[in-house]
């Protein structure tokens, strides 16, 4: 993990992460930080980010896609590799994952990807879950689009 220590404006002003402090909520009945997983599919390397309530990054990893996505169930593997990373240690709320390939009209499933052929037509939030949470995909440029939106606050430009 990171340890840069910085507030969430000074981040978003400057392009740099939101690193979790000691002010990061936690769940008093849990005592378990709740967050949000983010997950970036890529050709050459999966991504997975931990952000907690305040958008402030928790825990990070990457790892080479072909090595976290082979085998003839991709989806299996990514789901114990996450579930390894939250180890307990966390409140899961969401699980959110952008691919490159084009995803359908539901947002629910890979309709094709050349990189890793066993990810062809599945059903992410269903290979998901076992987490217990809502799962959310889509195409990763259409979630940058939306995080750089926000960021910029752009929301409500008209042209």
């Amino acid at each position: 993990m990171n340890n840069i220590d910085t507030t969430p404006a000074t981040a978003i002003a400057n392009n740099e992460p939101i690193v979790a402090t000691a002010d990061s909520p936690v769940n008093s009945a849990t005592l378990k930080t709740p967050v949000v997983l983010g997950i970036d599919i890529g050709g050459t390397n999966l991504r997975v980010g931990l952000v907690d309530a305040l958008g402030a990054l928790v825990d990070s990893r990457r790892v080479s896609s072909q090595e976290a996505l082979s085998g003839s169930d991709p989806m299996t593997k990514l789901a114990d590799y996450l579930a390894e990373m939250l180890d307990g240690k966390y409140e899961l709320k969401a699980i959110s994952v952008g691919f490159p390939p084009v995803v359908d009209a539901t947002r629910t499933v890979v309709l094709q990807t050349t990189f890793i052929p066993g990810l062809n037509n599945v059903n992410v939030p269903e290979r998901l879950s076992r987490f217990g949470v809502p799962v959310f995909i889509d195409r990763d440029v259409n979630m940058i689009i939306r995080y750089d939106a926000k960021r910029l606050n752009l929301q409500n430009l008209e042209g």
